[in-house]
């Protein structure tokens, strides 16, 4: 009998352990992390920000040279924002700057994420593309030519 309770005290143990612990977001980068949690759940969302601009020359020629009156951006095949080219040119980039784009992308699992976008002119022709990463809580730059 005392055998039996040696064999059984290490499991009532291990499972009395592993119920104390909260599963959860345990990412402090995450936008829904949690404190209390002490095992990640696999449940953690990240967000992080891509930022395209040019320089007014750019925009000029776009708008006046090859006619794009309207620049849309497109994620991973999707359009998720459009802004008119003559409005679009500034100094420098810098997220949420008035003359640039900032889109602000939502994903889960890791921190970083890579997305293939394309900026397109009149009739959806594509500008530019490329592949891009996106951190969490980071604002990536995209500088048009």
């Amino acid at each position: 009998m005392k055998r039996i309770y040696l064999i059984l005290l290490p499991l009532v143990l291990v499972f009395a352990g592993a119920s104390c612990s909260k599963q959860g977001c345990n990412n402090i980068e995450a936008e829904n992390f949690d404190a209390e949690a002490d095992q990640n759940d696999g449940s953690c969302t990240y967000a992080g920000n891509v930022n395209f601009w040019c320089l007014p020359y750019v925009s000029d020629s776009l708008f006046t040279i090859e006619g794009h009156a309207m620049l849309r951006f497109e994620l991973e095949g999707e359009i998720v924002d459009s802004i008119p080219t003559q409005s679009f040119f500034a100094a420098g980039g810098q997220c949420g700057l008035t003359g640039t784009k900032t889109i602000k992308r939502t994903y889960s699992g890791n921190t970083d994420r890579y997305y293939k976008y394309r900026v397109k002119g009149n009739g959806f022709i594509t500008l530019y593309e490329d592949i891009i990463e996106i951190s969490a809580n980071e604002c990536t730059m995209i500088q048009l030519d």
